[in-house]
């Protein structure tokens, strides 16, 4: 059995990652949240068309063990590839 996830007070939120936040300033603000000591990271398929997810990947890269992740599934969004994602969880898309 695992120990209870405990989660913090502070999260740092990505919705503007890959919008109207480039590569830089998303890991500018990822290293000052992880610096100050915050670890959650909130983040989703439909934010910037799944660019923000991606901007994670890269900027975590080594260090993803550091943090939890909390995404969304079943928010498709138009100019992401992930029209099928209801496919994928048994229900019709």
């Amino acid at each position: 059995m695992t120990a209870p996830l405990e989660l913090p007070k502070l999260v740092l939120g990505t919705m503007t990652f890959g919008d109207t936040v480039d590569i830089s300033g998303a890991g500018s603000m990822l290293d000052a949240a992880l610096g100050a000591g915050i670890s959650h990271i909130d983040t989703a398929n439909g934010y910037a068309g799944g660019e923000s997810e991606r901007m994670l990947a890269k900027l975590l890269h080594g260090r993803r063990d550091s943090v939890t992740l909390a995404t969304k599934a079943g928010m498709p969004h138009p100019e992401s590839n992930d029209q099928n994602l209801w496919m994928v969880l048994g229900e019709a898309a």
